[in-house]
């Protein structure tokens, strides 16, 4: 019996310990922001707001000629927006207009990357698009790659109603499930599954079947939780760092913007 109670008191201790460094070190581990890739060549847009003090974020406009629609695009961990300029351009290309933006840490983004920034400056780059771009919010569409997936969730509860589309490549449920596939974090870190939860835009899901940094478990998850009609793309040969290379990648996205629902 006392080797019983004594293996439960470790476990306690440990599991105590683990929620401890979760707590003060989790965003170390969510943001590992890489060294900018870029520089301002003069085509960066700079926004300004409060939130932990004044912060500043890059946002790159990308108009596609004769294009009705834009697509707000939240990147993944590890790049930024020099990274990821192939596959603004090719969103461009597909027939979208693109707005994309590095957050609080990231490339010309100045400042310490938090959860609290990562949000606020998804809100802000909302604001510039609606705002400063002009662009009626029945013209948006939104896409999270990643960890993007969490602002994009962000943005479409709180829009929902108002934009077109909503798509998530490569997206976790929440931020515990990306690592194990047991929630054992009594709390919640980036769960996008609650944000879209009753979420009415449209929403595609696509996701690789091979992808070993955000589990297919994910997808499912999402799949599980999202409205009904939710289109639901799994790319069987592709990972999660790949998806984009999938051949048709760019033309469901695109079709998908422009047609919601059908």
């Amino acid at each position: 019996m006392k080797i019983i109670i004594s293996t439960i008191i470790e476990i306690g201790a440990l599991y105590a310990l683990f929620l401890l460094f979760v707590y003060f070190f989790a965003e170390k581990i969510i943001f590992p922001a890489p060294e900018p890739s870029y520089g301002d060549n003069g085509e960066f847009d700079f926004i300004e707001f409060d939130c932990d003090g004044k912060q500043r974020v890059a946002v790159l406009y990308l108009p596609a000629k004769d294009s009705e629609y834009t697509l707000i695009y939240s990147h993944g961990n590890g790049e930024d927006l020099g990274e990821i300029r192939p596959v603004l351009e090719n969103l461009r290309a597909s027939g979208l207009s693109v707005i994309a933006y590095d957050y609080v840490g990231y490339g010309l983004s100045k400042g310490k990357p938090t959860v609290k920034n990562l949000l606020a400056a998804a809100d802000a780059v909302w604001k510039y698009a609606v705002e400063d771009r002009k662009i009626p919010p029945d013209k948006i569409a939104l896409m999270g790659y990643s960890l993007g997936s969490a602002p994009t969730s962000h943005l479409a509860a709180a829009h929902d109603g108002q934009i077109r589309a909503v798509v998530l490549s490569g997206a976790f449920s929440h931020g515990v499930n990306a690592i194990i596939p047991v929630n054992i974090v009594p709390w919640k870190i980036l769960d996008n599954a609650s944000l879209l939860k009753g979420v009415k835009t449209p929403i595609m899901l696509i996701h690789g079947k091979k992808d070993r940094i955000v589990p297919f478990r994910n997808f499912k998850e999402l799949s599980a939780t999202c409205a009904a009609g939710t289109k639901k793309i799994i790319q069987p040969e592709f990972g999660h760092t790949n998806i984009s290379q999938s051949p048709d990648y760019f033309r469901i996205i695109s079709n998908f913007v422009k047609n919601p629902k059908q």
